[in-house]
């Protein structure tokens, strides 16, 4: 009853001449057009006191908060949270011309735009309201290389072309009943936690079977598992060359298995 009787206000000449107020309207009967309409007026209104002002206004009272719910979304739906949260803040927003640029922590566009479709999804509150100040689409770039602007719609390292495969899916799936981190797993097949969350959350290889646990690498940091066996390897090199060198590498094969499993304990 009462958004009927706000969208017959919405009509009224008389609430366009209050600006801030239409907006809140429009967004409370979610009018997509009124409330383009109702920004271009709280815009030009501000504006006429300062522009600086108004493009503050809109930078980081509009646009910003609407990429950061559109992140946290994706995030949460990848269940990232726990991982990626903290970097919420550190998301920022400029206009480069009647571009504007969003740069985040290197994680966070790692996990969430390389897939052009979590892109799509994330920016999509955002973009829905750009045009309202004559603006075009977002794009994102990594924070750590900001400096360097390249027109694209995403600023990131160049793709490892790596793709998680239906058997890499069914150990992806039996590591995660295992409790490994998403990080460790992550790192196991060279790609990045957003991968491993679509996995998770079946976007990706939802049918692919969960692998035995026999299938599986180790539980642990993969760096951390990867210096204890070439430490090893280079301990039986030398020994080999040895006249006891054979029983004395089955020793440092033995010992560097006992380090291995403790590190996934």
């Amino acid at each position: 009853m009462l958004s009927r009787r706000l969208r017959r206000r919405l009509r009224d000449p008389a609430l366009r001449e209050l600006p801030f107020l239409y907006l809140e309207v429009a967004e409370f009967v979610e009018s997509r057009s009124r409330v383009h309409d109702a920004l271009q007026s709280v815009f030009f209104l501000i504006s006429q006191t300062s522009e600086e002002q108004a493009e503050w206004w809109r930078d980081h009272d509009i646009l910003l908060p609407e990429v950061r719910k559109g992140i946290i979304e994706i995030i949460q739906k990848l269940g990232l949270m726990e991982e990626l949260g903290r970097g919420i803040r550190g998301i920022k927003l400029r206009v480069m011309g009647s571009r504007p640029l969003i740069t985040a922590d290197p994680k966070i566009v790692e996990a969430v735009f390389e897939s052009p479709d979590l892109r799509r999804r994330a920016l999509a509150r955002a973009n829905a309201i750009v045009s309202a100040f004559g603006l075009q689409r977002l794009r994102i770039e990594n924070a750590a290389r900001s400096s360097s602007r390249v027109e694209t719609s995403v600023k990131r390292a160049r793709p490892s072309g790596i793709r998680l495969t239906e058997l890499d899916a069914s150990r992806v799936k039996a590591m995660l009943e295992r409790r490994d981190r998403m990080h460790d797993i992550a790192a196991w097949f060279s790609v990045n936690s957003g991968r491993i969350a679509e996995v998770k959350s079946g976007e990706r290889h939802a049918s692919a079977p969960q692998a035995s646990r026999e299938e599986l690498d180790p539980p642990g940091p993969p760096g951390r598992i990867a210096r204890i066996a070439l430490r090893a390897l280079e301990d039986i090199s030398q020994v080999l060359r040895e006249s006891d060198g054979i029983e004395r590498a089955h020793e440092i094969i033995s010992r560097a298995f006992d380090d291995i499993r403790r590190v996934g304990e």
